[in-house]
């Protein structure tokens, strides 16, 4: 790349001032910007000559980049050791204002890629935890350090809990949402393959109607609702809905903006939540599952009444339905063996995601970045491993 300046002849401008940078050719500008510790320019290039491109397999492909660090006040492309004399680049030592965190940085220079890293590593010191990071070290803000993210995180957690707490339990929500009924309320309405169901809150009971599905009505407004059951109280009426376990697959849901479903997720979540501690569903039924969750979903109770269950060693685990047959830290930690019996690893190529599997073959070691899944066993159980969505990679229980 190269910084051409203006001159007599010529008046030449960008954002950051009376010059033009020419990316090298067939080569063009990612990013740019002010580093905010030194006030140097840093200019990232891409090389746009897609025949130089790393094909990565499912995993997409790596483009060729370059970065550069300009000194604005002389427009000159800086050398690592020329700009090193802007950083330090010794390690630093500082504690937390309650001593409970000690937090080690460092600037290191990687000559490979030309690049600076600030290495960090937080001892929780009365538990002996080492909580460790390593990001770039250029960046257009303020950086935050692993320290003040930590405080920061578990300030927010405090919060976030407060928050909780302030929130109804599935019962007191449960009564909430009965005490608030009025005469004629439907509360939802569902089908299975020839009929259509209502459950209407009438007289103080409720009352479940039904019409027979044709082709010639396909409207809801033209369904003619016939009465066809009674009940007393909501509870007999889930007890007659539920009958069989397989109710969430055999009925599916008429979501109409006048129901009030939200009556019945003191009903719903504690089955969803023995379901996914047993782990008695497949893939295709948790379709079905995030269908009902979503009708009676409401940000008035807690979130954790919704809960969830390692499926490797079933101890009880957040909550993430994207993820419903993940396994925990401790789980993924443990020794995972492909198919043929081999020792395998599994990572992220790198900070865009990814994933590498690394295979331990006799004295050998092999890499494969050709996958974007793949099956692996745990204490002879098989289970998938892919990239999670945000980075970092997920193992799910197989069916």
């Amino acid at each position: 790349m190269k910084i051409i300046k203006s001159n007599l002849f010529r008046h030449r401008q960008c954002k950051y001032g009376n010059f033009k940078l020419q990316p090298d050719k067939d080569w063009s500008i990612s990013y740019s910007f002010i580093d905010f510790e030194s006030g140097l320019l840093i200019v990232s290039t891409n090389d746009d000559n897609e025949n130089h491109w790393e094909n990565l397999g499912y995993n997409g492909r790596r483009i060729p980049s370059k970065k550069y660090v300009i000194d604005l006040d002389n427009l000159k492309i800086l050398s690592p050791k020329e700009w090193s004399k802007f950083f330090n680049y010794e390690s630093k030592i500082s504690y937390s204002s309650d001593n409970k965190f000690k937090l080690t940085t460092q600037r290191i220079h990687h000559k490979e890629d030309n690049i600076d890293t600030i290495q960090e590593k937080l001892e929780f010191i009365e538990s002996g935890h080492i909580s460790t990071s390593e990001s770039f070290a250029f960046s257009d803000q303020k950086r935050e350090n692993l320290l003040q993210q930590t405080i920061r995180m578990i300030e927010e957690n405090q919060e976030k809990k407060k928050r909780l707490e302030s929130k109804l339990t599935l019962n007191e929500f449960y009564l909430k949402e009965l005490n608030s009924l009025n005469e004629k309320d439907i509360i939802f309405n569902y089908i299975n393959n020839d009929s259509c169901y209502q459950l209407s809150f009438i007289a103080n009971e409720f009352i479940l109607s039904k019409v027979i599905l044709t082709t010639e009505k396909n409207e809801y407004n033209q369904y003619d609702f016939k009465f066809y059951k009674e009940f007393k109280n909501i509870e007999d009426f889930w007890n007659y809905f539920s009958e069989t376990n397989s109710w969430f697959i055999d009925y599916s849901i008429l979501s109409l903006s006048n129901n009030k479903p939200h009556l019945l997720a003191k009903f719903i979540i504690p089955f969803f939540n023995q379901l996914r501690k047993n782990h008695q569903f497949t893939f295709e039924d948790y379709h079905k599952i995030n269908q009902w969750q979503n009708l009676i979903w409401n940000d008035e109770y807690r979130a954790t009444e919704n809960k969830q269950w390692c499926s490797l060693c079933k101890k009880e685990i957040d909550y993430f339905p994207r993820y419903p047959k993940y396994i925990c830290k401790e789980c993924s930690s443990k020794d995972k063996f492909d198919i043929n019996g081999n020792l395998v690893e599994f990572s992220n190529l790198g900070i865009s995601g990814g994933l590498k599997i690394t295979r331990y073959i006799n004295q050998t070691i092999e890499e494969d970045d050709s996958q974007f899944m793949c099956d692996c066993t745990i204490e002879n159980k098989l289970f998938f491993v892919h990239e999670a969505r945000f980075g970092g990679i997920v193992i799910q229980l197989k069916n």
